[in-house]
């Protein structure tokens, strides 16, 4: 008899790319395994980007001409340039369809040709944090198109801030990407095809999973019960901090008067200005126009996390 096909009409994906397994890996500043899982199946619609987005691809092509003269690399493109994203077709791996690639460039080299990914940040960078710190996951984007594409030489191009410009090699490491290969098997199978979320990995997926809070208590072993004190202890020196800070600010203050910053060596060291906000007087509005103040309420459910 043959096996019946999973359900798949509830995907919305045309697999795992390089942004999505380093947010599985838990790598993603942005997102987590449980907001790609929400994407690939249409829980919530696909980002249309920001500024920042936005301002990365008007000044990726420039970016990569920027590194061709730099490295003295020629650089081409693998996906047709005038193709959108939404439309391009990816590269997949040859024995895992769903596991898929968009190269920004390929680049030009002797025995192989490689790729360039390409980033536009206003953090600073370097090569150490890409290799080894928290630009890490940039590192395993190039592992997985590498991986994907079959190539072997992959680099990372990137613009800090609109001036500042760096690029790096990277080899690729099989055993690194067998690893992740795996990992995005798992995922695709057991979450995306099975529908069924992964297990949340920061609060802000606990908000998103969990609508309505039980009103039941949790019963913990003494290991969390430390985990309360240490709060508690690091709860009352950040007290005793800001109270010092607040002092040394009023004793500040109270040499400025009328004064809008204080300077050493024509240093500016602090500030004090005046600005105009002009905001909703909500008393004077609930007073005198009382339907108009209940039209304008609004109940939101809101979950805050106390020390006991």
């Amino acid at each position: 008899m043959r096996k019946a096909q999973p359900d798949t009409s509830h995907i919305t994906s045309k697999g795992i790319g390089g942004s999505d397994i380093t947010a599985i890996m838990g790598l993603d500043e942005y997102n987590t395994p449980f907001t790609v899982w929400e994407r690939k199946t249409g829980k919530v619609p696909r980002s249309e980007g920001n500024q920042f987005t936005k301002a990365g691809q008007f000044l990726e092509d420039g970016i990569a001409q920027w590194f061709s003269a730099e490295s003295g690399h020629q650089i081409y493109h693998i996906h047709p340039p005038d193709v959108p994203y939404k439309e391009a077709e990816p590269l997949r791996h040859p024995d895992h369809p769903h596991l898929i690639g968009f190269v920004d460039r390929s680049v030009s080299l002797k025995g192989g040709d490689g790729i360039l990914e390409i980033k536009n940040t206003a953090r600073f960078t370097d090569k150490e944090d890409v290799m080894k710190g928290d630009r890490i996951s940039w590192f395993f984007q190039v592992q997985w198109y590498l991986g994907i594409s079959g190539r072997k030489k992959g680099f990372i191009a990137w613009l800090v801030q609109g001036y500042q410009f760096d690029w790096l090699q990277i080899d690729f490491d099989q055993e690194i990407f067998d690893e992740m290969v795996q990992m995005g098997n798992d995922f695709w199978n057991n979450h995306i095809v099975a529908n069924v979320p992964p297990p949340p990995i920061r609060r802000t997926d606990i908000e998103k999973m969990y609508k309505r809070v039980k009103a039941v208590p949790l019963e913990v072993d003494e290991e969390v019960l430390q985990v309360h004190n240490q709060i508690s202890l690091n709860t009352a020196k950040i007290a005793e901090l800001t109270d010092a800070n607040n002092e040394l600010k009023e004793m500040v203050q109270l040499m400025m008067l009328d004064k809008d910053r204080v300077t050493f060596n024509n240093i500016t060291l602090f500030t004090w200005r005046q600005y105009e906000q002009t905001r909703v007087d909500i008393a004077y509005l609930k007073e005198h126009h009382p339907r108009i103040h209940k039209k304008c309420l609004k109940t939101i459910k809101v979950r805050k996390f106390n020390i006991k």
